[in-house]
């Protein structure tokens, strides 16, 4: 069966795609409106990404009533009131009241504030993807709110393809793309060369066999012979 999907949208209408970015959110404030289930998993990705976390809701989950008494959080137990996100970092609305959600995002958006309202993405500033965490390599998938279901479905078939292994092998490439530039000069373009040749070569399937060299040896190996090839052109 072949399905005839008819557009009701020009083209310009996905001028409005919202810009892939990864935030640094470390020790940045950022409200939650909101004290339930789904304001709690909001609030335990946060912390996983060290955000100081205020959350505002008369009421909440017994979860973070155990993280606010434990110091994880910051809590108010009362409903929202202008000026709640008015100086932070990032807003979350996920209390799930469309006023409260109005609200909270046109306080937020007037500050220039990114502010996320959680399954209303005409009133997101920004959209939390599904993401597939092999640290420090992370993927993230967007369906740009069209479906958040396929999103997870996506993740799911990605995490049973990108081995754990993939996280510590991307970290040694780190420490090789550092050693790289420090022990290679001239145009940077030169080295942007040998580290693209490295992650085209054999080396992952040689670390994936437990073939773990030293950073010295794959510079040796991998990237010394090539230096005069690319300085010369």
């Amino acid at each position: 069966m072949a399905f005839n999907y008819q557009s009701t949208q020009d083209q310009d209408d996905f001028d409005d795609l919202f810009y892939p970015l990864f935030l640094n959110i470390r020790n940045k404030p950022v409200v939650v409106i909101g004290g339930g289930p789904v304001a709690e998993r909001k609030i335990l990705r946060l912390i996983e990404y060290s955000a100081q976390v205020k959350v505002i809701s008369p009421d909440v989950t017994e979860a973070i009533d155990l993280m606010a008494d434990s110091g994880i959080i910051e809590l108010e137990k009362r409903e929202y009131q202008k000026g709640d996100v008015s100086e932070c970092y990032l807003a979350i609305s996920a209390c799930g009241v469309d006023s409260v959600d109005k609200e909270v995002y046109h306080e937020a958006d007037s500050k220039f504030i990114p502010v996320n309202v959680v399954d209303v993405p005409k009133l997101c500033t920004f959209t939390v993807p599904s993401v597939v965490r092999r640290d420090p390599l992370q993927i993230a998938i967007s369906t740009g709110g069209n479906s958040p279901s396929y999103a997870k479905k996506l993740r799911k078939q990605l995490e049973e393809e990108i081995d754990p292994i993939y996280g510590p092998y991307v970290m040694f490439l780190g420490q090789v793309r550092d050693l790289v530039k420090s022990r290679v000069s001239g145009p940077e373009k030169i080295r942007k060369e040998l580290l693209h040749d490295l992650v085209e070569s054999d080396l992952f399937e040689r670390y994936c066999a437990g073939e773990h060299m030293a950073v010295d040896e794959v510079f040796d190996e991998y990237i010394k012979p090539n230096i005069s090839k690319y300085k010369e052109q």
